[in-house]
């Protein structure tokens, strides 16, 4: 604890000049010269540092003015972009890369320069944070008084570390990751120099797309199954498994491959827009769909997994791509089944792996624990594999998880992993980086997002740094509480790793989370919280860290709450009010009402206290709710209704008649250790649908329930629940699965006068 303090106040004063306001120059004119001709991000970074300095050197004046109408007059001449003076200077921009920034001052002038078409933009940016500016959230910036401009340091030269530095994160967040240099989706203009796009139809799961253009006149090209049928799509425009080995299913992915070069390249072409690069050809997100034909099956054989098949074509693709421009590459999505490596099968020159690092939470042959660095013990049998996909191209990229899905949310940090897995990706000459991160309810989600895009600039930048940096600009007064937090919860979280690996087990068997954690959590939110009550802002960020802690209470509120000060109602009304501030915050306009519907939604079926039915035997029961149903666009819709635990249902949605038909199937289905178990294990008919249009529980069957595993009634499939908090590690502990339906209409019940329609209300495991 004392340990915390004292580097904290280190940092702290190290921190002073860029926060607390110095004595300012008097007076002086400065002149920004920008060049011709002036490219869109050019100007952009002119007038974004002008924005800046007038706040810097509030006595002095400023202007922006053209090379060749510069007046005499200037104290101190600032050069923007592709000047005659900085070519006059000996800098070649036009040679630079893209994203290569250059800063230098010679003779007194100073020179903020680079590539096209955001190396400049960079310049300004890196000038800004050098000189103090401090921008470490969408909300928070902090921008020092000075006394000089002053470069003081050599010619500065620099390029990103990784090519493409991508962040999932739903969050409203555009100046903000501009000027921390992510380059990605959302950061879209010739303003801003645009962003590093993958060509048509985009950088992920592309099959999706692709297979939807398929013509259903030759089956062939679609998977088959273990029975022997290919799964053809019903109607033309589904998506569908492929056959991978099929020649036909070849010629029509590269057709499309070359349609979607050609309008990429036009589009970008026509928009003065970089040209896109580097084309993604991977799997759909579903680790069910691999092709049992004998073709597929003896290539698998012969490569020991499903990769090299994949592989195979992917090469093929690339061989084509590279013969009509040499330029392109081709991504390949090393993620779940495509993870192995293959036995013979080695990426093509311009073939590019980007190697999925998720989490054993998922499916058991994903082998990563995204908690521990990949150089940990627990990530051994991972970072082999990794190893050799790394060492077998030419280059490569990842795709990290540095969230939880399969979990309720709960205070989990992971600063090694964060810190040392960017550090270990550059060492090996990664390309391109992508942090999954969409969850804003996580532990420190401010933090996390800020020290990603840092390190995916640049992971040499000191953790310490960093996180001085950011939490004196974040939390104000509360920082050393809030440092001490953060540092508490970390050294818990790596003790729980070393215990045992944390990702293929609930949270309710981690140690640390115990009473006197969460009483200590939230006395040390309480202390931050009072430090911070004059500023809103602040205040406002320290209130953001109860929702992981509220959240993670949840999973224990049974065991713990006669420990807590407050009353589960009050629980949820906090959670209530902070996450739906923080939506209003931080989210996009147009997805705001949506998600405070869906938390509104998931704390009223929390707060439903309903008895389990007499029927349902167990010592693990989890009860699923109306708010633990996913709503999917098109196919369900939670529905108010009278009858339904809690007053709301799902509705399986559908106006075509032979929707509704008769039977009516429901089951339990896993991926990956029960591929023969796709049949329905509850079949209602006629006789046995009640004539009552009431709910019924109704025994779906007897199975183990692991990670991957799904819920699913109708015979479309259209109602799916993923039961992630009652998944186990093992099979070891099968589950009775329960689920209450109501059916109206005369499809099921004689003589009714109502719509046909599907409701379901509540589904219950117990083991």
């Amino acid at each position: 604890m004392k340990k915390i303090l004292l580097i904290f106040s280190a940092l702290l004063c190290l921190l002073v000049p860029a926060v607390f306001p110095q004595e300012s120059a008097s007076g002086g004119h400065y002149v920004i010269v920008t060049g011709k001709p002036l490219i869109p991000a050019e100007k952009d970074a002119a007038d974004i540092l002008l924005q800046y300095l007038k706040q810097m050197l509030p006595h002095a004046s400023f202007q922006i003015a053209a090379e060749d109408a510069m007046p005499a007059s200037a104290h101190k001449k600032i050069f923007v972009g592709n000047t005659k003076a900085v070519r006059e200077a000996g800098f070649d921009v036009e040679k630079m890369y893209r994203e290569e920034l250059l800063i230098a001052e010679i003779d007194g002038d100073l020179y903020l320069s680079g590539g096209h078409p955001r190396g400049t933009l960079y310049a300004v940016f890196e000038f800004l944070e050098r000189k103090g500016v401090l921008f470490v959230a969408p909300d928070t910036k902090v921008v020092p008084v000075l006394k000089t401009l002053a470069w003081d340091q050599p010619v500065l030269r620099r390029i990103p570390a990784f090519k493409y530095r991508m962040t999932v994160a739903c969050i409203s967040a555009g100046e903000f990751k501009l000027f921390n240099k992510y380059n990605y989706y959302r950061i879209a203009g010739l303003t801003n120099g645009d962003y590093e796009r993958y060509g048509y139809p985009g950088d992920c799961h592309t099959f999706i797309h692709y297979s939807k253009k398929f013509p259903l006149d030759d089956s062939a090209v679609f998977a088959m199954d273990k029975h022997g049928k290919r799964l053809c799509p019903k109607e033309p425009g589904l998506q569908a498994p492929l056959c991978l080995s099929y020649p036909k299913t070849l010629e029509l992915l590269w057709e499309q491959m070359r349609a979607g070069y050609a309008r990429s390249t036009q589009w970008t072409k026509d928009k003065n827009l970089p040209i896109p690069e580097t084309y993604e050809i991977s799997m759909e997100d579903d680790h069910t769909m691999i092709c049992h034909c004998p073709s597929c099956q003896k290539i698998m054989q012969e490569e020991g997994c499903f990769s090299g098949l994949m592989l195979r074509l992917v090469n093929q693709l690339a061989e084509r791509m590279k013969k009509l421009d040499a330029k392109i590459k081709i991504s390949m999505l090393v993620y779940q089944k495509t993870l192995l490596f293959p036995k013979i099968t080695r990426p093509a020159e311009n073939v590019v792996p980007r190697i999925c690092v998720h989490d054993r939470e998922w499916i058991v042959n994903v082998l990563a624990e995204r908690t521990d660095p990949v150089t940990h013990r627990n990530n051994a049998e991972f970072r082999k594999v990794m190893e050799q996909w790394i060492e077998a191209s030419r280059t490569f990229g990842v795709w990290e998880y540095w969230t939880f899905y399969t979990k309720r949310r709960f205070p989990h940090v992971a600063l090694d992993a964060w810190d040392e897995n960017l550090k270990y990706y550059q060492a090996k000459g990664a390309e391109n980086i992508l942090l999954e991160m969409e969850r804003f309810q996580d532990s420190f989600f401010a933090l996390k997002m800020y020290l990603g895009l840092k390190w995916m600039d640049d992971p040499q930048i000191p953790r310490e740094k960093l996180i001085g940096d950011f939490m004196s600009a974040y939390y104000g007064e509360a920082a050393p509480v809030m440092t001490e937090y953060l540092y508490e919860l970390d050294s818990a979280v790596k003790a729980e790793s070393l215990r045992e690996p944390m990702g293929p087990r609930h949270p309710t068997s981690y140690s640390y989370l115990t009473p006197d954690f969460f009483l200590q959590s939230y006395a040390k939110l309480a202390k931050a919280e009072k430090l911070t009550e004059n500023n809103p802002l602040h205040l406002k960020h320290v209130r953001y860290e109860y929702m992981s802690l509220d959240y993670g209470l949840l999973n224990f509120w049974g065991e713990y709450a006669s420990k807590m000060p407050f009353s589960k109602k009050e629980l949820l009304e906090r959670i209530r009010r902070i996450e739906t501030e923080a939506i209003n915050s931080m989210c996009f306009a147009n997805e705001k009402a949506q998600k405070i519907s869906r938390v509104n939604d998931f704390l009223d079926g929390e707060a439903i206290e309903a008895e389990i039915p007499t029927e349902v035997k167990g010592t693990y029961i989890y009860d699923f709710k109306y708010n633990s149903f996913y709503i999917h666009q098109g196919v369900t819709r939670l529905v108010n209704d009278p009858d339904a635990l809690g007053g709301k249902a799902m509705e399986i949605i559908e106006d075509r008649e032979a929707f509704h038909v008769l039977p009516f199937t429901a089951g339990i289905y896993n991926a990956t250790v029960d591929l023969e178990a796709v049949g329905a294990t509850l079949v209602l008919n006629a006789e046995n649908i009640p004539q009552d249009e009431k709910f019924h529980l109704y025994k779906v069957g007897h199975r183990y329930l692991v990670s991957g595993s799904r819920i699913w009634a109708h015979w479309t499939w259209r109602f799916q629940l993923y039961p992630r908090i009652a998944y186990t590690a093992t099979t070891d502990f099968p589950y009775d699965v329960y689920i209450s339906i109501k059916f109206t209409g005369p499809a099921y019940v004689k003589d009714s006068k109502k719509p046909n329609g599907v409701f379901i209300d509540r589904i219950i495991t117990a083991r």
